[in-house]
């Protein structure tokens, strides 16, 4: 005789024989089980990548900003205290 394959109603994972708990998410595997529904992929390996891709030039583009805001700051305190009379900065 074949055995009936079963399935956790919450998750839809495959259970082993004998199991009381979904081994993946834990449901209790009491009273009937159905087929589960073939669940939707949230993210395909394409859209991972570019995710990484946007937020390493995100990052980058970050870095040279507060680079340019930093020498500007740096440039007028350095003119500052010129004109102020601090030549021993300059």
């Amino acid at each position: 005789m074949e055995e009936e394959v079963r399935y956790c109603r919450r998750c839809g994972k495959k259970l082993a024989t004998g199991v009381a708990f979904c081994t993946d998410c834990g449901t209790p595997v009491n009273g009937p089980l159905v087929n589960p529904q073939v669940p939707q992929q949230e993210d395909n390996p394409g859209d991972t990548a570019a995710k990484v891709a946007i937020g390493v030039f995100g990052s980058i583009v970050g870095v040279i900003i507060l680079s340019i805001i930093g020498v500007i700051v740096f440039t007028a305190l350095l003119l500052g205290a010129c004109i102020l009379g601090f030549s021993s900065l300059a």
